[in-house]
């Protein structure tokens, strides 16, 4: 099938998908998304296709997230209708069952509140040309921020008790204090 905001290609086993709209920072407008679907979905279906490496064209950018632009004159119900649907993109990308690989070139940001690129931080495996001073900062900036929120979640159930719907133990109270 001829798309109008991708391109996609096969190359030996492996299925390339390119967002093609480099002046717009390969922004992800709701057609964009809708195609890059039913590529996906196609090379799913396809027992020859073993892998997918999506990417964005130019080199300013993977993707800049959200087209804000074209959501100035929807309707709330229209909003409504496109919001589900880029939930639903989302999670089939999320949930893909092939490997899916994202060869980021530039810059990458999550529309739709985060979902794009909480997709892609779960299911991706990147590809990036970082030296490797830089993505040994980078790693250790995730392994700090991963720390600082358990040592908050153990804070919080010190100080507060566990968490609504945990599967951890009430604390039993000692019958010496309560009398």
């Amino acid at each position: 099938m001829a798309y109008q905001f991708i391109i996609s290609e096969r190359l030996d086993g492996v299925a390339l998908i390119t967002l093609n709209r480099p002046e717009k920072l390969n922004a992800l407008s709701f057609p964009l998304m809708e195609e890059v679907d039913h590529a996906l979905t196609g090379y799913e279906a396809d027992d020859d296709v073993k892998a997918v490496i999506l990417t964005g064209a130019g080199e300013r950018a993977f993707s800049a997230g959200a087209d804000i632009h074209e959501m100035a004159g929807l309707s709330s119900e229209e909003l409504a209708r496109r919001s589900d649907t880029r939930g639903r993109i989302s999670w089939h990308i999320a949930s893909y069952t092939k490997p899916l690989i994202g060869a980021i070139n530039g810059l990458a940001f999550g529309g739709e509140g985060g979902q794009e690129r909480g997709a892609l931080n779960g299911r991706y495996r990147t590809v990036h040309d970082l030296p490797d001073e830089r993505r040994s900062f980078v790693l250790r900036q995730r392994l700090a921020r991963d720390q600082r929120t358990k040592r908050r979640a153990k804070l919080h159930r010190v100080l507060i008790g566990p968490v609504r719907g945990s599967r951890a133990r009430p604390r039993r109270r000692d019958a010496r204090a309560t009398s």
